[in-house]
């Protein structure tokens, strides 16, 4: 599971134009989507300022938490060359990477079904999303666990998460703020 999320969003819609915002947030999506889809990644949902995006269904990739690491880090990159220092309006994006067993398919009622995954897997991606700060990607135990080779830069850290009893051991990768 990857989520990513806009920083500093609501100050963005505060002050610029409502056709400025939506200029925005489709270079955002644009990008994250062809990094993603290059990527085999399903697009689940785009929900306001955020993207949730499944590796491993319904491609079946061995790779698929190095393919999830490698997006992360590609849509990183894309968005300092997208929205660099100095530049207006400036976007800044969180990412969270977990990997787990999830239900994924169509859920909803008899009048709206929306494809979806359900599972602790997802609850945990959501929430570790959260805590990522602009120009970072967190990534779990059990997603780190899974890579065939570590990612360069990262660091050890834990993380208190939103209805969790116990802190969740991350690595983060941080990005920089771009020129």
């Amino acid at each position: 599971m990857l989520f990513a999320d806009c920083r500093g969003f609501s100050a963005l819609v505060e002050s610029y134009p409502a056709e400025e915002v939506v200029r925005v947030l489709n270079r955002f999506f644009q990008a994250a989507t062809d990094v993603l889809l290059a990527h085999d990644a399903c697009i689940d949902k785009l929900m306001g300022d955020q993207l949730m995006a499944v590796f491993g269904a319904p491609i079946v990739r061995p790779d698929h938490a190095d393919q999830a690491v490698e997006a992360a880090v590609e849509i990183q990159t894309a968005m300092t060359e997208l929205f660099p220092r100095g530049g207006e309006p400036r976007l800044r994006i969180g990412i969270a990477i977990n990997s787990g067993v999830a239900l994924v398919g169509n859920l909803g009622s008899r009048e709206f079904k929306d494809f979806t995954a359900i599972g602790d897997v997802v609850n945990l991606g959501a929430h570790l999303q959260e805590q990522a700060g602009p120009g970072e990607v967190l990534v779990t135990e059990a997603t780190t666990g899974m890579l065939a080779k570590q990612p360069d830069h990262a660091a050890g850290r834990v993380v208190a998460v939103k209805g969790r009893a116990e802190p969740v051991r991350v690595t983060a990768l941080v990005f920089p703020e771009g020129t």
